[in-house]
């Protein structure tokens, strides 16, 4: 029997991307009427279509198929949102562990509750204080860019650039908007000279600056498209993403209240937008 619940959550995910439904089922090699049906919630979703559309959204399967939610029950204020976010932040605790050895799985739970516990406690309280929440950041990424921001009080990806010596230039790399190579000792960037006036610099200078700190052994291309999920690319423009937003607070004094916020000041591609969530 097809489930009404898992056809509703896979509408909200695509329209929270705005993905068409014809683009998912491209995705998920179906045709339209199969798609169709589906979101209908009369036909039902295999195995290894969960996996799919789990991935594509970048939620667990437990999300897609309402576990979360009958083992761990959200507050009857939490919108969907809140609910993805949650997920989000749970897979990029897992797998967990302690020096080296994993949990037993009644340990896991335990972590889990805590952590469920404190995110609904705070978002409540944000939430009260009327301050904005969304821009969802892994905790890893969260750490890199608080950690520059740190060291060299700014955001701007140029200025942190210039205090790690990496050397900046613009030049005409055909249809590339970036590398970044180790060159002599010395980590360059390249971006496209199309870019030097325009604030697309921005997103390419903050993705290439991620590959210098962490990938310098190789030389690093800003892509975008169907990228590995964990891989150096896919890493790299969640690092672009946060950044700018920190950074659009930096200049404006509040955090962006929307995608497109960011993307007119900074013309962050359309492909990013998986990255964020605004409450």
């Amino acid at each position: 029997m097809a489930d009404k619940n898992l056809a509703s959550r896979i509408i909200n995910l695509r329209e929270s991307k705005n993905m068409k439904q014809s683009d998912l089922a491209r995705r998920l090699s179906l045709d339209k009427s199969s798609m169709s049906k589906i979101e209908n919630g009369t036909r039902k979703v295999s195995s290894d279509e969960i996996l799919k559309i789990a991935n594509i959204f970048e939620v667990s399967t437990d999300y897609l198929l309402g576990n979360n939610e009958k083992n761990h029950k959200s507050p009857d204020w939490a919108t969907e949102a809140d609910r993805i976010d949650l997920d989000k932040l749970l897979q990029s605790n897992t797998p967990m562990g302690y020096g080296g050895m994993s949990m037993a799985p009644e340990d896991k739970e335990k972590v889990r509750n805590v952590i469920e516990g404190i995110y609904w406690d705070r978002l409540k309280k944000l939430r009260e204080e009327g301050k904005k929440v969304g821009v969802y950041m892994r905790y890893d990424t969260y750490l890199k860019v608080e950690q520059l921001a740190q060291s060299f009080e700014t955001y701007d990806p140029f200025t942190i650039a210039d205090r790690l010596g990496f050397e900046v230039h613009f030049e005409d790399i055909g249809a590339n908007m970036g590398v970044c190579t180790p060159i002599l000792g010395t980590t360059d960037i390249v971006i496209s000279d199309s870019l030097r006036d325009s604030p697309a610099r921005l997103p390419v200078m903050a993705h290439e600056l991620c590959h210098g700190i962490e990938d310098t052994a190789c030389v690093s291309w800003y892509t975008l498209g169907d990228y590995q999920k964990n891989s150096a690319e896919y890493k790299a423009n969640a690092f672009a993403c946060q950044e700018l937003a920190k950074l659009y607070e930096e200049e404006y004094d509040e955090l962006p209240d929307s995608f497109n916020t960011l993307k007119n000041a900074y013309g962050l591609p359309d492909e990013f937008l998986e990255f964020f969530s605004f409450s």
